[in-house]
């Protein structure tokens, strides 16, 4: 360049809008201390983003539990409908057992409950005959309340029955 044309030079950048102070922060005697790095081969940091990672566990953490908390919902709801067999089994039990019978019952065989009338009063009376065996005779008498099997720990489990029985014991 001629003197000329340096006289009319416009220098962009403005020396006194430099922040000296600031770029003594961004120097150092020991580069290794700086959390940025210092030159070509040094490792690059970039911000992480505190939010986006937060969320995205957030997230997932809520998933999980809810996922977690409707397994638990759902054992709930199985062990509520095992208490309800049991309590009905329980019914049923206690009616076998207060119910006329003329043998010793064998655990897994099936026997037939019967409402008898005789002298106007109602009893229950646990029998190895099924209603066709009894032949319809014998069954003006009776009513058939339902098919029972007896469990290895000695209670009943209705296998088949009679709705109005059913609904009797609920």
């Amino acid at each position: 360049m001629k003197k000329n044309e340096d006289d009319n030079y416009n220098n962009p950048i403005d020396v006194d809008q430099i922040d000296l102070d600031r770029l003594k922060l961004a120097t150092s005697d020991s580069p290794g201390t700086l959390t940025f790095g210092s030159n070509r081969g040094g490792v690059a940091f970039t911000p992480n983003k505190e939010g986006a990672i937060k969320s995205r566990a957030y997230s997932a953490m809520t998933g999980q539990l809810d996922m977690q908390l409707a397994n638990i919902v759902e054992q709930m709801r199985v062990l509520a409908k095992q208490v309800e067999e049991l309590k009905e089994r329980k019914r049923v039990s206690e009616l076998i057992y207060t119910a006329a019978m003329s043998f010793e019952p064998l655990t897994g065989k099936s026997y037939f409950l019967y409402e008898v009338v005789q002298d106007e009063s109602i009893t229950a009376r646990l029998s190895m005959l099924s209603p066709k065996e009894w032949g319809e005779d014998k069954m003006k008498d009776q009513r058939f309340l339902a098919e029972v099997m007896l469990l290895a720990d000695h209670t009943w489990k209705i296998l088949a029955s009679d709705n109005k029985f059913l609904e009797s014991l609920r």
